[in-house]
């Protein structure tokens, strides 16, 4: 009961907060001198931090033994952690000519993440979900757990697929501010 009140609240809470007049004096962004975040449009700052968030979904693969979809295999272990720093590095090198509005980065981010997307559609197709649990070797008591899930390649496929789906249509539509180098 605490907890569906909580929902009314606390969106009521914030709503007021935000429309308090005394707001607009504390902030008073008008007054302040432009930082440097403001030169960049809203579509390219919201690329770049995606960008970020996938930095860090990358290291979090490090945790399971460095396991990585590469077309048809999974990578894991020193193999698998080199594949994902080598990706950060490209991941990074487009964050910096994101930044830069460098169309290069644009025609990057683009294959990029078709190239990520095609590997992990390949690879799951011909893998199943229980190949990626023989590789990520849990603990037994977690293993009977994870093998009674009723899960299939195309279900990781849609968990993973969708959003890296989701990562092109932005980058596609953000390419009127990426100019010619």
């Amino acid at each position: 009961m605490i907890l569906v009140s909580l929902y009314f609240v606390i969106p009521f809470l914030l709503l007021r907060f935000y429309n308090n007049s005394h707001l607009d004096q504390i902030l008073n962004i008008e007054s302040k001198k432009t930082i440097w975040i403001n030169r960049y449009p809203d579509r390219i700052l919201t690329l770049v931090l995606l960008y970020i968030f996938y930095c860090i979904c990358l290291h979090v693969l490090i945790f399971f033994r460095g396991i990585f979809p590469f077309f048809y295999i999974f990578m894991h272990n020193l193999e698998g952690i080199m594949l994902i720093e080598v990706t950060l590095i490209v991941l990074i090198v487009l964050i910096f000519g994101t930044l830069q509005g460098k169309r290069w980065a644009w025609w990057g981010a683009m294959l990029y993440f078709f190239v990520w997307i095609v590997s992990l559609v390949i690879t799951f197709l011909n893998n199943s979900f229980l190949d990626m649990l023989t590789i990520l070797s849990f603990p037994a008591k977690e293993m009977s757990v994870f093998q009674r899930l009723p899960l299939h390649g195309y279900h990781i496929i849609i968990f993973f697929g969708l959003p890296l789906m989701v990562m092109i249509i932005i980058v596609y539509r953000s390419k009127k501010y990426f100019h010619h180098s």
